[in-house]
């Protein structure tokens, strides 16, 4: 028979036995406690379900009449739960959410539409607060759905094209600065785009840019003639060969540039139009001025009074002549000229009368 020495000793050994064993076992001995756990958890939860479900238009009734009943200490042990246990709460939300959408998006829709004002005045409110989170949260959203957001605005925008530029261009109108600074950054980053498009733009709009670029010349002609001289300066051998082609392709032009610039030498007033020749051509009927002999073989361009005598050079002092007569007129008084070579046999005061159909500039 054991003494109570033994005993206590084997009771000891006992205890210190139990002890390392579930220091050893810890993890295992404390995963198959969980899992007991669980199995009375899940076994109580099956009885209330099966309760609930035997009894459950009684429970939701009596549930129903106590709400009702303690309307206001409902509200309160509620409220003060989602305080204790916001993450719990939010979990909670979150996994009904997901197991309930359409009934979570069919229940959000019906609200808005109940409480239009409300809703908008809140998100309002929510986006003032949280404007930089709601930012940062849209960058993040576009960096990871950069493809899926380019075919939706691609479809929206080919759908609605006319809403979507009126909404680009009061975009503009009420933001210039950055409007300018994005195209400026745009540009910098596609010069060669951007280069190739003015290219093509400029050759399918030659009318439109040559009336451009004459009107902006005529309002500030300075600018224009500094950047043109010192192009020249630069490339004198592309100016001439440019001279050169120009010339060649447009004779008559040539000529009439020559001719501006003669009077101009000698101070007569005005200027030529570039097609002064085809316009005497068709008021002569192509004959000559003074022997109205025919100008096919040839014609000067001859002023009608002579800038000797104080002519000016524009388009109503210019006739067209044969190269004889304008040879032998020289800068003599036209009608006197006619007169000698016998063409003219009415005085100077009655051809004047009749000179009332002279070319206007």
């Amino acid at each position: 028979m054991e003494t109570d020495a033994q005993k206590e000793k084997k009771r000891q050994y006992m205890a210190e036995y139990n002890r390392r064993y579930r220091l050893e076992h810890r993890a295992e001995l404390k995963e198959k406690k969980r899992l007991r756990w669980l199995q009375i958890r899940e076994t109580e939860l099956a009885k209330r379900r099966e309760l609930y479900r035997a009894n459950r238009e009684k429970i939701q009734a009596r549930n129903r009449l106590y709400r009702l009943e303690n309307r206001e200490n409902v509200l309160e042990a509620k409220k003060r739960y989602r305080l204790q246990n916001p993450d719990k709460v939010r979990e909670g939300k979150r996994r009904w959410g997901l197991a309930n959408l359409d009934k979570l998006r069919a229940g959000k829709r019906r609200y808005k539409l109940a409480h239009r004002d409300k809703t908008k005045a809140a998100g309002t409110f929510y986006r003032r607060k949280n404007a930089e989170k709601i930012r940062e949260r849209a960058r993040r959203y576009q960096v990871a759905n950069r493809t899926k957001l380019t075919e939706k605005q691609d479809r929206y925008y080919h759908a609605y094209p006319e809403k979507f530029r009126a909404r680009a261009r009061l975009w503009r109108a009420n933001n210039p600065e950055k409007t300018r600074e994005t195209n400026r950054r745009w540009k910098m980053s596609h010069r060669e785009r951007v280069r190739e498009a003015k290219r093509h733009w400029n050759e399918t709009n030659r009318e439109k840019v040559r009336q451009d670029q004459l009107q902006r010349y005529r309002a500030n002609p300075n600018p224009f003639r500094k950047k043109a001289s010192e192009y020249r300066r630069a490339n004198p051998e592309k100016v001439r060969a440019v001279k050169r082609r120009w010339a060649i392709e447009n004779p008559e032009l040539r000529r009439n540039q020559h001719r501006n610039r003669r009077a101009r030498k000698r101070g007569a007033p005005g200027r030529l139009s570039k097609n002064i020749v085809e316009k005497l051509m068709l008021f002569q009927n192509g004959k000559c001025a003074y022997c109205s002999t025919s100008l096919e073989l040839g014609h000067h361009l001859d002023h009608y009074i002579s800038l000797a005598k104080g002519g000016t050079h524009e388009d109503s002092n210019m006739r067209l002549a044969c190269p004889a007569c304008n040879m032998s007129k020289g800068t003599k008084d036209p009608i006197e000229f006619m007169r000698q070579k016998g063409f003219l046999q009415i005085n100077r005061s009655e051809l004047l009368k009749n000179e009332s159909h002279i070319l206007s500039p």
